[in-house]
């Protein structure tokens, strides 16, 4: 819970990146922790839950997530916007500011075989 202060937190997270570990929010909304922690906790990605991808067409939640843009990478963190399964809503997150995403509409799901060959190629994932 990062919106806890606990000191042994922050020592961990602190260890971690020492290690040179990359710490995220996984399924972040607005409501669960506030952006100002992102600086002191040292987060490198805040992953938007899908569900607020998923409402990209309304207005006041764009306005939200560009507000949450722009702090976030003012703390920075990047962006990821998560749940992108189709072409619309990978419109809405690029219109809205988004950068990073994942969903079927970037790419579809892939086997470790799979993975395994496209790193041992250093080919890039095929559209």
């Amino acid at each position: 819970d990062l919106s806890r202060s606990d000191p042994r937190i922050s020592n961990n997270l602190r260890e971690l990146q020492s290690w040179n570990v990359g710490l995220s929010v996984d399924d972040f909304h607005f409501a669960e922790v506030s952006l100002r922690n992102l600086d002191k906790r040292g987060l490198r990605f805040l992953k938007l839950s899908p569900k607020i991808t998923q409402d990209l067409d309304q207005l006041p939640i764009r306005q939200l997530v560009k507000g949450g843009l722009l702090a976030a990478e003012a703390a920075g963190a990047r962006v990821v916007f998560k749940g992108l399964e189709n072409q619309g809503l990978l419109d809405l997150a690029m219109q809205t500011g988004g950068v990073w995403g994942q969903g079927h509409a970037l790419c579809p799901p892939v086997t470790w075989p799979e993975i395994e060959g496209l790193l041992s190629s250093r080919r890039p994932l095929a559209r």
